[in-house]
């Protein structure tokens, strides 16, 4: 039995990170990456964080685990509601570590509020609503241990208000900040904890390239010579802070068989196409929504959210906002009118995804399952495939898919009816279908960079092969970890062992559990925590 270190980068991108091993910018990942198998990592279709590291913790696709986004809908209403752990309805793999008697160190992976009660010790990762919300840690003294001895432990770097005042150096320094720190609080419980199985995540690099892409790509519309100058590529940055971090990581972790790096998602420029989709489903009449001060309440909320700090904003949603899931939704949805909307969508989480508002599932429904809806959602298809950027002509829109072709599992009715791929193209001034143009965004953005689906995968240690790393998903990492961990692997993920990583005998055969069963799990209908939605919106994701 090997023991495993897991090391999650939030947002890895294989085409930067081979631009910079090349040049000799990251020694560590450069000799891990040669002496090693180095590729990418396919994320889940629409590429979105909680969806992802979920799949990646639980071998199954969202489906079968029951998160897609952010915020999910709650059946048969129109209200939304915060995903977190509590709503994960497969088990995690370190769960099968701990049943088996290995100890796990859990730090800092996203999608984990509440923590599992693991045989170790777990810190949970962003979307956690405080550092003082039970649940944070476990076990939950561990909290107050890292309070007395770091202080505020980050859980996110909330740098939207920086970029968005032009405080550009700040939000760079907040961001190499929170890294520092989490490096300093995972090499002193690994230092501490005796494990078989640690993982952690450094999700620094997702704010970076979300807010500074355009300063490390020259090819950006938006690229600025004079902040590049002015504050350098943070991008750059950040990364080779992260390089120094995972040196010093792989000094303390000592004697490990067993070196896996991944990502959740990969990073690209932001083509703006889902600020555009809302308006576009208003005036193609897909979607009615009231005008006046519903639209005018949603750009303030989005102005002030943007400049706010983030301790104001925690205080304002919990006085004024009531309970989670009702301000939230209402603040997304409450100006849809869903007597006269066919199909509709809202922007959030950098995606706009489309649903059909079908009678017997939705309170408003007005089409008709079955032929109805097949028509309507062929029209959406055909219309939405042929949309452009009404300046440049540009296909905005690879393909839109429907959710049974990408997804299966039981909780598939939590996955909007369609998906959207769009173009990896120039980025988009509008769009455009069926004589309609849209060039106005449904909300102000700072983002210039944004998800895309192939990640970063890199094995290193005994016995794995150096080169290219085969194609993989994010599915595979937990069969892959239980299989090194010596466990079975069961037979309901969707993920396979990759045992291309490895040389030639290097490992033994996997064992299928065939008759393990996903275990009957329910998601918990919730209130979404008025922190966790104020985090939200001081990431951009709302």
């Amino acid at each position: 039995m090997a023991r495993v270190l897991l090391v999650g980068i939030d947002a890895a991108t294989p085409s930067l990170l081979e631009r910079w091993l090349s040049d000799g910018e990251l020694p560590t990942l450069g000799r891990l990456a040669e002496e090693g198998c180095f590729g990418a990592l396919r994320s889940v279709p629409n590429a979105c964080s909680p969806a992802a590291w979920t799949t990646l913790a639980t071998g199954v696709n969202p489906g079968r685990h029951g998160i897609f986004g952010f915020l999910d809908r709650i059946p048969g209403t129109y209200r939304l509601r915060q995903s977190n752990a509590a709503h994960r309805c497969a088990p995690p793999l370190w769960l099968a570590a701990s049943a088996a008697g290995l100890r796990s160190a859990i730090l800092h992976l996203p999608a984990t509020f509440p923590a599992d009660e693991v045989n170790g010790i777990q810190v949970a990762g962003w979307l956690t609503p405080s550092t003082d919300t039970p649940g944070f840690t476990h076990p939950p003294e561990l909290a107050g241990e890292l309070a007395r001895r770091f202080g505020a432990c980050p859980l996110h770097t909330d740098v939207q208000r920086l970029v968005a005042a032009g405080r550009h150096g700040a939000a760079r320094d907040r961001i190499l900040s929170n890294l520092r720190a989490r490096a300093e609080i995972t090499e002193w419980l690994l230092a501490r904890e005796p494990w078989d199985l640690m993982a952690v995540a450094f999700v620094e690099p997702d704010p970076a390239q979300h807010y500074f892409w355009h300063l490390t790509d020259s090819a950006h519309p938006a690229h600025d010579p004079a902040l590049l100058h002015a504050v350098g590529d943070v991008v750059l940055q950040v990364w080779r802070e992260l390089d120094r971090a995972l040196g010093r990581l792989l000094a303390a972790a000592g004697e490990v068989t067993q070196v896996i790096i991944f990502s959740d998602h990969g990073a690209g420029p932001n083509m703006r196409g889902p600020l555009y989709l809302p308006a576009l489903f208003d005036r193609m009449g897909w979607q009615v929504r009231r005008g006046g001060l519903g639209r005018a309440w949603r750009r303030a909320a989005g102005y002030m959210a943007a400049r706010l700090p983030a301790g104001l904003k925690h205080r304002l949603m919990g006085r004024s906002a009531g309970r989670g899931a009702d301000a939230v939704s209402r603040l997304l949805l409450g100006d849809i009118v869903w007597r006269r909307t066919r199909a509709w969508t809202f922007l959030h989480g950098g995606a706009a995804e489309p649903w059909l508002n079908l009678v017997g599932r939705d309170p408003g429904g007005t089409v008709a399952p079955g032929e109805e809806a097949d028509v309507l959602r062929a029209e959406l298809c055909e219309a939405l495939t042929a949309a452009t950027d009404p300046v440049s002509g540009a296909r905005a829109i690879r393909a839109v898919h429907r959710r049974e072709d990408l997804y299966d599992g039981p909780h598939l009715g939590f996955a909007p009816d369609l998906l959207i791929e769009w173009e990896e193209g120039p980025v988009l001034a509008g769009l455009g279908c069926g004589g309609v143009e849209v060039t106005r965004p449904e909300a102000p953005t700072w983002h210039s960079g944004s998800h895309r689906r192939d990640g970063l995968l890199l094995a290193w240690g005994e016995g794995v092969r150096s080169g290219a790393a085969p194609a993989a998903e994010v599915a595979d990492l937990a069969p892959t970890v239980l299989h090194l961990l010596g466990l079975p692997v069961p037979g309901y993920m969707d993920g396979r062992v990759l045992m291309d990583l490895f040389r030639d005998g290097a490992l033994p055969e996997p064992i299928v559990d065939h008759d393990a069963p996903l275990p009957e799990t329910q998601h918990r209908e919730d209130e979404s925590s008025a922190e966790v939605t104020a985090r939200l919106r001081g990431l951009g994701y709302l």
